[in-house]
């Protein structure tokens, strides 16, 4: 009896042991849950992004600017936050190719952008009517 009693102690005493060492440490840093949304430290400071897009113009039926993007082919499509340099971007680059600065952001899954300064890039290959490197004829084309 005294063997089955020591068996037993020793058991359970093996038990605690391991659950104690499987504990999760509280001050162990945890896993990020895949799943989990994207929460951005407002004070964390954020490097400026330079970034080149074609502008894109969302207007209601009234004409009024209601969303501004800017698609670039290797990043993707990204919203404009439309404080000053956003409504600006909107009224006069529509449909124009701009180099801009701006800090970037993640929002319920969705790039944005907070445009620090911008200019606007000439286009290439005779679009808008302006002739390119490609409309000009060369000596071997007279």
């Amino acid at each position: 009896m005294k063997k089955l009693m020591l068996v037993l102690a020793v058991a359970v005493i093996g038990f605690v042991f391991v659950s104690i060492t499987k504990a999760e440490d509280p001050n162990a840093p945890k896993a990020k849950d895949p799943n989990a949304p994207k929460v951005e430290d407002p004070n964390s400071q954020k490097a400026e992004l330079k970034i080149i897009g074609k502008v894109i113009v969302v207007k209601d039926a009234n004409g009024v600017v209601t969303a501004v993007k800017l698609e670039n082919k290797k990043l993707g499509l990204y919203n404009v936050v439309l404080d000053e340099k956003g409504k600006e971007i909107g009224a006069k680059m529509e449909g124009k190719i701009i180099a801009a600065k701006a800090i970037e952001s993640v929002q319920d899954e969705a790039k944005w952008l907070t445009v620090k300064a911008y200019r606007e890039l000439p286009r290439r290959n005779g679009k808008d009517g302006n002739k390119g490197p490609s409309d000009k004829k060369g000596p071997a084309d007279k």
